[in-house]
């Protein structure tokens, strides 16, 4: 029997979207909701924590942030391991690592404890996000990549937007421990489920030594004109680069460098930029929203349910410029859509506190501003082949964590030294005008990259 070479991209992108592409992205969509309750629940806890536990609000930032660390920690390691030894392992791991971290912090008694198991829970945070990309991007068609990799991540907004409701609910009737109770049970179970029901990567076992069966196995599921043979060479193609990888390579394992190299430098370099500017802009506006809104007199049932608003902005954001990126490719839209979030911040931080006026001004900035990074989320997972597709989003989403970081702490700074909600806000503002910018350099060298390699 002749070998037959088979192209993974082709195989997908031939067939209509199957049971089983639907049922990966249904579970990368659980893991996200609960990564996303599990991120956000400290900020809806904010203001009871710093009258429960006296935490003064400088330290209130590094509260914030420590969850944060961790997800760089994860990031950094486990994208590189995810590459390596497979993304259902890590999932499965690294959920059950949030739930159980989540637990240690519902039975935490001062700020040194929360940082702690907050820390923790971060790095299992941050061992899922990279893999549930490259999981969903391995199993996606081109036609439709940018929209199931964007309704996977879509989950993680909508556990925030869910969890700001049932927040409001579990601190009246038990207080804040029940919500990390809640984020703790939750995951485990979900780990369960993943345990008899997620597949591995195709990408992941096409390249794999005796892993070639079971990929063909999975291909028979998705597309119903192939049928495996035992001397089928599977092959992995990136549309943008035109990168082959075949499972008797030679070449040495995923390694850092290789998102440095000369044809990814350039991207790279913006993709990182980028990450660390937004990210720094969504988590100052997450963790910090429902304090300074509790600080200018607003009720902290409102203030939580304003914030939630942000989250449903992004989920409204990020469905519909991933359409836009399906239909048309990358395009400038991204760029307009950051400007429209510094002026949406510049607007809260002018009008007058009027409900219905900052509802809509929230939603808006979470239209923008997540759902501009829904977006960038999806073009880095798109961008780099499979080889290095968990490393290329594991460490661009490392270095947004390094800006997810340093905003929360540097808001808590300039609160404590006087800066009310108009100065915060106006400081904040500033930032999206840059990533506005970054962006026009890195859509251009997107486009140009692609012409280039189809001529």
């Amino acid at each position: 029997m002749s070998t037959r070479i088979i192209n993974i991209e082709e195989q997908l992108n031939d067939a209509p979207v199957s049971a089983l592409q639907k049922l990966v992205v249904g579970l990368c969509f659980l893991m996200a909701m609960c990564d996303g309750f599990d991120t956000l629940s400290i900020a809806y806890v904010g203001p009871v924590l710093s009258e429960d536990l006296g935490i003064a609000p400088d330290l209130l930032g590094y509260v914030f942030s420590s969850a944060l660390v961790g997800i760089l920690v994860g990031s950094l390691i486990f994208s590189v391991l995810g590459d390596r030894i497979g993304r259902r392992i890590v999932l499965i791991g690294a959920t059950v690592a949030v739930g159980v971290f989540a637990l240690c912090t519902a039975l935490a008694s001062s700020g040194t404890e929360l940082l702690i198991y907050r820390f923790f829970t971060g790095v299992g945070l941050g061992a899922t996000m990279p893999n549930l990309y490259a999981l969903t991007s391995d199993y996606a068609p081109k036609r439709h990549r940018a929209i199931m990799m964007t309704m996977m991540f879509i989950g993680w907004s909508s556990g925030g937007f869910l969890g700001a409701f049932l927040s409001n609910w579990l601190i009246a009737q038990y207080g804040w421990t029940a919500i990390f109770i809640f984020g703790g049970v939750t995951p485990i179970l979900l780990a369960v489920l993943l345990w008899y029901t997620l597949p591995e990567s195709i990408g992941f076992l096409a390249i794999k030594p005796g892993g070639a069966e079971k990929a063909g196995r999975l291909l028979e599921k998705i597309n119903p004109n192939y049928q495996w043979q035992p001397d089928d060479q599977f092959i992995t193609t990136d549309q943008s680069t035109q990168e082959d990888t075949r499972p008797d390579s030679s070449e040495a394992p995923p390694s850092p460098t290789d998102l440095l190299a000369k044809s990814y430098r350039l991207a790279t370099t913006l993709f990182w930029t980028l990450f660390f500017l937004n990210l720094m802009t969504a988590y100052s506006i997450i963790n910090w929203m429902p304090t300074l809104l509790v600080k200018e007199g607003i009720a902290l049932s409102d203030a939580i349910f304003l914030s939630a608003f942000s989250e449903g902005g992004g989920l409204i954001g990020g469905i519909l410029l991933a359409r836009a990126v399906d239909r048309f490719g990358p395009n400038k839209g991204l760029c307009v859509i950051f400007i429209v979030g510094a002026c949406m911040l510049i607007s809260l931080a002018t009008v007058d506190k009027i409900f219905m006026l900052i509802l809509a001004i929230s939603t808006m900035i979470g239209f923008s501003i997540t759902g501009g990074q829904h977006n960038l989320n999806a073009l880095v997972g798109i961008y780099y082949p499979p080889r290095i597709k968990a490393m290329g989003v594991g460490y661009a989403l490392a270095f947004g964590r390094l800006g997810a970081i340093l905003g929360p702490i540097l808001i808590g700074y300039l609160f404590n030294y006087g800066f009310g909600l108009k100065g915060v806000f106006i400081a904040i503002a500033m930032i999206p005008l840059a990533t506005a910018i970054l962006s026009w350099f890195l859509i251009n060298h997107i486009r140009q990259s692609a012409s280039s390699s189809e001529s």
